[in-house]
């Protein structure tokens, strides 16, 4: 039995996007195949509250929160990210306390990058997931900060050492830019070197390791791709119990974040230029994450006649895409891997994404769905025309839905990764109660929701 820590910036129950779902996915994996597993994450505490480590439940998951508020402001918040403080001191006492085989990082944010070397340090074998582009990205998402009356900015290509981050301190106002002078290019460097300590450094998409390895250069770690994995069958299962149709219209679903880069307003623009027709639509998400920007989408969803569904609790995917034939990815900046495509393809049904980033590794034009080019109602507006008034091809495209990893796939992957790390500076066996001295044989090759795969 391997015991794992996982640690992340935010976790469930009040944190549900992507990466806390791989995370809570990868732990239900590990548990399932025996091995002990722990989160590490943090949660804002009441302001003037004082740093507390707590130890707690999420669902069946081990969790260990440290409740504790950053002070000060933006500048002051990515300092943190370079120093230890109380993330650090509560993170060494987990260490201490579980002492782990393996620490898997999804995400720092907000907690330190003094937790990797922490963690060499206790002697553990270290694992690192890029979810998104925050180790060379202060803003997250490779995006531009907007001009005034924009929702967001240009998509940028990459941080060329940090030379190319001043421009988005702009904003911050004096002290912050005072504060932030020769930040970013120490910054490139400093979160490059605590990349380079991991003994694994894995990606989820072909697109997001080229653009960290054009990034980081001969200096940065070798980055291995491998997809995400899902819970196919609960989401098969969820399928099932389905509310009966009642009508014949082609039931369109947006899913994700009420945020500008994720383009909820470009899917509504295009079905403004589509106009009424053979198809109702639904979008599923908090709009209070952006306040402002969610009542302009909630405006003009009523507009047009398309339901504001809300958000929907973590591991219920099925149930929103049991009433989907279609469901829509119209995001302005880099995806890497969405969660939200490959529950889509677990219930079987076809995504219209915009041609980018990862998305473009996802989904190919009937196989899968439909891409369209980024940014563009219009083009969104012309695709979904195509494809609600034509259910062959809508059927041949599921059909053609790629091959998936399901909970087993993962956490047989992960465990024999983790073995591998293991293998080159363990002493003693007989603390994970195996040998590890043979290589260990992968299961049955990806369980997959398609039938086919392009030529």
């Amino acid at each position: 039995m391997l015991r794992i820590c996982l640690v992340v910036h935010e976790f469930f129950p009040n944190h549900i996007a992507g990466t806390e779902q791989f995370t809570a996915h990868l732990a239900r994996a590990l548990e399932d195949r025996g091995h002990r597993v722990i989160v590490f994450t943090r949660e804002d505490a009441p302001p003037g509250a004082r740093p507390q480590l707590v130890s707690e439940r999420a669902g069946e998951m081990h969790v260990h929160r440290l409740y504790w508020r950053q002070s000060g402001g933006r500048a002051r918040a990515l300092l943190q990210d370079l120093r230890g403080g109380p993330p650090a001191i509560a993170f060494r006492r987990v260490l201490r306390d579980f002492r782990p085989h393996v620490v898997h990082f999804q995400h720092l944010l907000g907690l330190s990058l003094q937790l990797i070397a922490d963690a060499k340090d206790a002697g553990a074998k270290c694992a690192l997931t890029l979810n998104d582009f925050w180790f060379i990205c202060p803003r997250i998402k490779l995006m531009r900060p907007p001009r005034k009356d924009e929702w967001t900015g240009l998509r940028c290509d990459g941080p060329y050492g940090g030379r190319a981050c001043p421009p988005c301190s702009r904003g911050l106002g004096r002290r912050a830019r005072f504060l932030l002078a020769g930040y970013h290019k120490h910054r490139f460097g400093r979160f490059r070197a605590a990349a380079a300590l991991a003994d694994w450094v894995h990606s989820p998409s072909q697109h997001l390791a080229q653009l960290f390895s054009r990034a980081w250069g001969e200096d940065g770690p070798p980055i291995e791709v491998s997809d995400y994995g899902i819970d196919v069958d609960g989401v098969r299962e969820q399928c099932k119990d389905g509310a009966p149709r009642r009508d014949d219209r082609v039931r369109i679903a947006y899913i994700g974040a009420i945020i500008p880069e994720k383009g909820p307003d470009i899917f509504l623009d295009a079905l403004s230029i589509l106009g009424r027709g053979n198809w109702k639509a639904r979008i599923h998400g908090d709009p209070e994450v952006q306040p402002h920007y969610g009542r302009e989408v909630a405006a003009q969803a009523r507009s047009l006649g398309v339901e504001m569904a809300g958000p929907y609790p973590p591991g219920q995917a099925g149930k929103v895409l049991a009433d989907a034939d279609l469901v829509v990815v119209p995001s302005r900046w880099w995806e890497n891997r969405p969660l939200t495509v490959l529950e889509a393809f677990a219930a079987g049904v076809p995504v219209v994404a915009a041609r980018l980033g990862g998305l473009a590794e996802m989904v190919r034009n009937d196989w899968g769905g439909w891409t369209f080019s980024p940014e563009n109602a219009g083009d969104l507006a012309r695709v979904l025309g195509e494809v609600i008034g034509d259910p062959d091809r809508r059927r041949k495209a599921a059909d053609r839905i790629p091959p998936l990893k399901d909970l087993l796939y993962l956490g047989e992957e992960m465990e024999t990764r983790y073995l591998s790390m293991l293998r080159h500076g363990l002493r003693r066996e007989r603390d994970i109660g195996w040998s590890i001295g043979s290589d260990h044989v992968l299961g049955p090759q990806h369980r997959a929701s398609g039938r086919a795969e392009p030529q």
